[in-house]
């Protein structure tokens, strides 16, 4: 069993002193889990890894669920949930009704279970709960849904180097980060090679208050 080394972004890094990008047994699940490689520093870790060095759902957890017999409908999305026969607690079960989240693909779905857990994350469960109550599938709904929500409430900040010839996409993702106050926590953050389309999304700060002049300080 190599000697593991955990970073930020869940990354495995190997035995000290290996060469990145071998391939090694399961480190995490006592052998049960898939073979995994070392980091190579590629900067995907936010976009994605490519290389298997990364715990990500697919990789992980959904490998382990299949081998103790789940199974896992891909490119599926639910559209709703209604309990069996009439009961409002869903003391009788559920249906779950699906459609393809990719267009074109075959029609929907239905399935039937004593119990339905709801794990799209924050966003896709409330977005899906929100309309089962609407609709009047899961009428008992609280209506404390979505008043306590809360993101990472994240500002992504770019920073530019002018003239470097380092490449700073090289590395884990995430392997600094600091405290400015009790209510702001700072990581820097690489991305890949390849990832410049997000720099569509932002902003020059500048103090120049003409909309043009900021616009043509962002290209140059």
């Amino acid at each position: 069993m190599p000697h593991l080394h955990v970073r930020a972004r869940c990354v495995f890094e190997g035995p000290e002193g290996e060469l990145p990008g071998l391939t090694y047994p399961d480190p995490y699940f006592g052998g049960e889990g898939p073979e995994r490689a070392s980091c190579i520093g590629c900067g995907g870790c936010m976009m994605g890894c490519r290389y298997g060095a990364k715990n990500t759902l697919d990789q992980n957890y959904l490998y382990l669920a299949e081998k103790r017999g789940a199974r896992v409908f891909a490119e599926t999305r639910v559209v709703d949930v209604r309990p069996l026969d009439g009961s409002a607690d869903g003391s009788n079960g559920y249906e779950v009704f699906t459609v393809p989240s990719t267009l074109g693909l075959g029609g929907g779905r239905r399935f039937t279970g004593r119990g339905v857990v709801f794990a799209a994350s924050a966003l896709g469960t409330l977005d899906l709960l929100f309309r089962l109550k609407e609709k009047g599938s899961l009428p008992g709904i609280s209506g404390q849904l979505g008043k306590r929500v809360r993101t990472n409430c994240e500002s992504l900040i770019g920073v530019r180097v002018p003239g470097s010839r380092e490449d700073l996409s090289k590395g884990i993702a995430i392997g600094s980060g600091f405290y400015l106050d009790q209510y702001t926590h700072i990581e820097a953050t690489r991305y890949p090679a390849g990832s410049d389309a997000m720099g569509a999304a932002i902003s020059m700060r500048v103090s120049l208050r003409s909309d043009s002049v900021r616009m043509g300080r962002m290209f140059t």
